[in-house]
């Protein structure tokens, strides 16, 4: 009997640093996915093309400029994933949510046309969207999800989701959370704890989504309200959000 055979999609570009840790948490989830025995094909994007297996990278037809960079991305990487893995090779797709859009939406009619018993599983990294659009693209991907999304559960069989929903567009949820692998990451001994003065880390691409605006402004409230406190914050990662943290956390 032959493993399980899974198509792991990540519409991303791993060549775009804001990316980074998004793709290491794909790279988690392959390793995780092969220990237990099942046959694997990972898939991204990046500039040119698709990349498969992060080597074999399938191109674009057209390449350049701001909007032929957008259609390869939200219509093209879809057309491109559909040619080179057909859909009657798996058992299971586990795809991260990019927001539904109708080129999306048209790839798993396909995948799910052509093969009815192939399982899709859609990874909401984030549910509600709408309070994390800051830029006119982001709203118009986050206006498409609200538009379009409804039309998911004619095809995707769970929504796996780390905000412990029971269900999301109508498609019954896997909670979970998520992790790193600790394997990759040696255990550093620390001093004593000292509840007076604790110690943060906060590792990410710094972006408004994370929250960390958030933790600051709790952090300063809590030196008026218990005098002798005095927390310590590491912010490591670059991003969007890196300029209002830094000024927040002079204030």
């Amino acid at each position: 009997m032959s493993n399980p055979r899974v198509l792991l999609v990540y519409p991303v570009r791993d060549d775009f640093e804001p990316s980074r840790g998004i793709l290491n948490k794909m790279r988690y989830q392959a390793d995780a996915l092969r220990s237990l025995g099942f046959d694997l094909t990972t898939v991204v994007g990046r500039e040119e093309g698709v990349v498969l297996d992060g080597a074999n990278v399938l191109k674009y037809r057209w390449t350049g400029g701001r909007p032929k960079r957008v259609l390869n991305h939200y219509a093209g990487f879809w057309k491109l994933v559909a040619r080179a893995c057909p859909a009657d090779k798996y058992d299971l797709m586990y795809l991260r949510h990019p927001g539904a859009n109708p080129a999306m939406l048209a790839f798993l009619a396909w995948m799910k046309t052509r093969n009815p018993r192939l399982r899709i599983v859609l990874e909401v990294a984030s549910y509600p969207l709408h309070g994390e659009a800051e830029t006119f693209e982001q709203k118009l991907v986050v206006g498409s999800d609200a538009t379009l999304s409804r039309l998911l559960s004619k095809f995707v069989d769970y929504v796996v989701t780390f905000g412990g929903q029971q269900e999301i567009y109508g498609i019954p949820c896997i909670r979970s959370s998520n992790g790193v692998d600790v394997d990759a990451l040696p255990i550093r001994t620390t001093p004593d704890f000292d509840p007076s003065s604790p110690r943060f880390l906060a590792v990410a691409s710094l972006a408004k989504w994370h929250g960390y605006d958030r933790v600051l402004r709790g952090l300063r409230d809590s030196l008026d309200r218990f005098p002798g406190f005095v927390p310590h914050v590491h912010l490591a990662g670059q991003g969007p959000a890196s300029s209002e943290l830094e000024a927040l956390s002079t204030e």
